[in-house]
């Protein structure tokens, strides 16, 4: 029985720890992109953002929060500019987690930089290189 009772209060320990991650740490924060970048591991996939302010951000889906359109989030996001945005949760180094970036993203003050994190070299320019 209180092998029951130790499962039941741990349970509940975890659940409201990933309630408080997911909802008792929402705030807005305004930031500069300075440079952002995607990485894929496996079937998961990570879009960075990284600040003038240095800080870094993570914009991944949430099924917690709804949110299942990171990537267009993350395409809306350009270099150079100033936004507003709500996130959620906070950093935990050896796991090499973010902040989250939220829906409603809020363009501040356009900058001058065009999105340079997404760069693609034509396959035909790749082939005449080697």
């Amino acid at each position: 029985m209180w092998k029951f009772i130790a499962g039941l209060v741990i349970v509940v320990v975890l659940g409201f720890w990933a309630w408080h991650v997911e909802y008792g740490t929402e705030r807005t924060v305004t930031f500069k992109i300075a440079s952002k970048d995607d990485q894929s591991s496996g079937s998961s996939h990570k879009y960075l953002i990284f600040t003038s302010g240095n800080h870094v951000y993570e914009d991944t889906d949430s099924i917690l929060h709804g949110k299942q359109d990171s990537s267009n989030v993350w395409a809306m996001l350009h270099v150079g500019n100033t936004y507003t945005c709500p996130v959620y949760g906070f950093r935990i180094f050896f796991m090499s987690s973010y902040q989250d970036i939220l829906d409603g993203c809020r363009l501040d003050k356009p900058g001058t930089a065009t999105n340079t994190a997404i760069t693609s070299v034509p396959r035909t320019r790749l082939a005449l290189a080697s």
